[in-house]
């Protein structure tokens, strides 16, 4: 969700890696990685009465899954990651 439309094969002939994804996902604050003070993730949600925090390659109906403010997290992510020359936003 991050990298597209790149795929796997494209990230890796543009030696891209899973780490830089990370990093841009700590940057717009969605990572799924726990963090240490108080064992929560900035992505993570309830399935099954369980908390499911995503892995980077998950397949999911991200459309029903994420909230508003995640996807628009997201968003930012997939900003970080393309590095566009310019952005509009729009609220």
């Amino acid at each position: 969700i991050i990298t597209y439309p790149h795929t796997q094969a494209d990230m890796a002939e543009n030696k891209r890696t899973d780490q830089e994804v990370r990093e841009c996902l700590r940057w717009a604050h969605c990572s799924p990685e726990v963090r240490a003070e108080d064992g929560r993730a900035d992505l993570e949600f309830m399935e099954d009465g369980k908390i499911f925090r995503p892995e980077l390659d998950d397949e999911r109906d991200w459309v029903k899954d994420l909230s508003p403010g995640q996807k628009q997290k997201l968003a930012f992510a997939r900003l970080f990651y393309h590095k566009p020359s310019f952005v509009v936003l729009d609220e």
